[in-house]
């Protein structure tokens, strides 16, 4: 086996959409990263579950993020760094962001699988094209990530994408991805090379390498100290592109950075560990 790389940082996201937390190690199953996108907001109005992708509604409260208790309960903080503990606290703050009201939902209440709504008009008119979509589709379960259990990038891309607009910030907490794999290649966009590829990770955890990941509105926003910036979409738009592998055979996806996964074998994962491509 080729090593490619290391763990360079591990996230999970307790609830969709909004930010979340570093780790120091983590079990990933099925589902992905212990913990991760285990809740979401459900629009009271629409019946759909509250997503970034759809800005003109939700951009405000990806200032706002979560971490989990031992018992999977969840803290979110504000941006002035209060706690809210209970639902009506968290629902009550989105209600304050928004004008809209939410509600606190989980994956334990077996709601099935849910809809989210998404921005995907032409980058030069946003806001003219919100799509419908089902959550969680290259998986069997009902979860609440938006596509596959495991999303990763690694700093060969991050780097390479930051040549071509240099006063961008390119951060990989833009990107919102469970992990970010240090390479010695600085210069391309290495995890393309494994789409359609098995990788080992850390003790045991194998990750078939399913699709390159598209960039939309949502890496726009400010988040923190990342300003908001739609420079970097068009940059990503115009620079980054990779084929399908599983649900477009061969067709070539413009916008892409990173990569997503399917969980072959489940594992252990902490930083530090080293990534493997392997011969299969």
């Amino acid at each position: 086996m080729k090593e490619i790389g290391k763990v360079e940082s591990i996230f999970r996201y307790p609830i969709k959409s909004i930010g979340g937390e570093r780790l120091f190690n983590s079990k990933i199953d099925k589902n992905g990263v212990e913990g991760d996108r285990i809740y979401a907001f459900k629009d009271c109005e629409t019946g759909f579950i509250v997503s970034c992708k759809h800005p003109r509604k939700w951009k405000e409260i990806i200032q706002l993020s979560a971490t989990l208790n031992q018992d999977n309960s969840v803290i979110v903080r504000d941006l002035k760094n209060e706690e809210l503990s209970s639902k009506d606290e968290i629902e009550s703050k989105i209600y304050e962001l928004t004008s809209r009201t939410v509600e606190l939902i989980s994956v334990r209440d077996n709601l099935g699988r849910q809809i989210r709504e998404a921005d995907r008009s032409n980058i030069e008119k946003l806001g003219t094209k919100i799509n419908q979509e089902p959550l969680s589709i290259a998986s069997k379960e009902n979860h609440f990530f938006d596509f596959a259990p495991l999303h990763i990038i690694t700093t060969a891309s991050l780097n390479h994408i930051g040549t071509f607009y240099k006063e961008g910030d390119f951060k990989a907490e833009r990107f919102r991805p469970n992990l970010i794999i240090k390479t010695s290649e600085t210069n391309n966009f290495l995890e393309n090379e494994w789409i359609g590829k098995e990788v080992k990770i850390g003790n045991g955890l194998e990750v078939k390498i399913i699709e390159p990941t598209p960039r939309c509105v949502l890496i726009t926003l400010k988040q923190g100290k990342l300003e908001e910036d739609i420079e970097i979409l068009k940059t990503i738009v115009q620079k980054g592109s990779a084929k399908s592998y599983t649900y477009f055979p061969g067709k070539m996806l413009k916008g892409t950075l990173g990569v997503y996964g399917i969980i072959i074998k489940e594992g252990t994962v902490k930083i530090g560990d080293s990534i493997q491509l392997l011969k299969k």
